[in-house]
């Protein structure tokens, strides 16, 4: 099956709004500032990872990658509950993690996404 590129494009663009306009942590940056974290969050998101996982790699993100002082853990809180909602049409709730996805899975997965393209 091939991959929608049009859908992908657009979902991680609603990741990089995300980290953009919710995270953030350096403040006033230019648009492309966080893209290096984009496709890591998407990864995360399709592979189910936990919330305690999000937050370990954005924490890691301010105070290692980018070497700031400070962590907003009550940001980084609603940016995972963000980047969540946005797994959800990503994501078929009852695929058990790490199982390779089905073909329907897969079908649904892209169904999810060219809603959401019409819905946001």
């Amino acid at each position: 099956m091939a991959i929608d590129k049009q859908a992908s494009r657009l979902w991680r663009g609603q990741i990089r709004d995300v980290l953009n306009q919710q995270w953030d942590p350096i403040g006033g940056c230019p648009a492309d500032e966080y893209d290096a974290y984009v496709g890591a969050v998407a990864t995360m998101l399709r592979d189910r990872a936990t919330d305690e996982a999000l937050m370990k790699y954005l924490e890691w993100a301010e105070a290692v990658h980018m070497g700031l002082d400070r962590f907003d853990h009550e940001r980084a809180s609603t940016v995972v509950a963000s980047l969540r909602a946005l797994a959800v049409a990503l994501v078929p709730p009852n695929s058990a993690v790490g199982q390779k996805l089905t073909e329907s899975d897969q079908e649904m997965r892209i169904s999810c996404l060219s809603i959401s393209r019409h819905v946001t």
